[in-house]
């Protein structure tokens, strides 16, 4: 199979993308990212009780670990098929999920709150196992491009943009129902946090609004 690979090199894929996607199989690192989210949505829940700093560093570490997973799947996926993941449901839920997580450490790291890292989590968890789990719904087989994203670069910029905004909007989503939690235990004991999540959601919808304008638009 190799000589004829050698005499007629148009007629056989790329040997290192063979290998790579072969890798992607093997490894699945979406399978991995997930985990290492839930890990930090366990170590951010800890520090949400817990005054000891080492829960909320912990989490962190977890959802850095995650993404950089969550990166290489996405770059795995991209060079076996030379465009960017985001063509198919499959593909759409896993770059919602990344997109959450990149929104929530922004806001994380300027609000401090917790709960917004939490939340991109459960969110990220809840669709890279969904992605994981369904192959009949989510079919994570990489196929020829619609002829109506044959387009490179509107496929980069348009797709891409509007997508992200269903990530910002998925993350406000989850924000608001972890508040109504908050009401329904006891609305006056968590006021505070109760106003930290309400202008998470707020600057989550900002994000969404803005991105899917652009997206709209372009």
């Amino acid at each position: 199979m190799q000589a004829a690979a050698d005499e007629f090199p148009d007629k056989y894929a790329d040997s290192s993308l063979i290998h790579a996607e072969t890798h992607y199989n093997h490894f699945h690192p979406f399978r991995w990212a997930w985990v290492a989210y839930l890990m930090g949505v366990i170590f951010m829940a800890f520090a949400m009780v817990s005054p000891k700093r080492r829960y909320y560093f912990a989490g962190w570490g977890f959802f850095v670990l995650g993404l950089l997973l969550h990166t290489y799947g996405f770059g795995l996926r991209s060079y076996i098929i030379g465009r960017p993941p985001v063509t198919n449901m499959y593909e759409s839920v896993t770059w919602v999920a990344y997109g959450a997580v990149v929104f929530a450490m922004i806001l994380e790291a300027i609000y401090r709150f917790r709960i917004v890292l939490l939340s991109s989590g459960v969110v990220a968890i809840l669709c890279l196992i969904l992605s994981d789990m369904a192959p009949a719904v989510l079919d994570g087989s990489m196929d020829p491009l619609e002829p109506v994203l044959r387009d490179n670069f509107w496929l980069t910029t348009h797709v891409l943009i509007i997508t992200l905004s269903y990530a910002a909007f998925f993350l406000a989503f989850l924000l608001g129902d972890l508040l109504l939690v908050y009401y329904y235990i006891d609305e006056s004991r968590f006021k505070d946090r109760i106003k930290q999540g309400v202008l998470a959601i707020y600057r989550s919808m900002q994000i969404g609004v803005v991105l899917l304008a652009a997206g709209t638009i372009l």
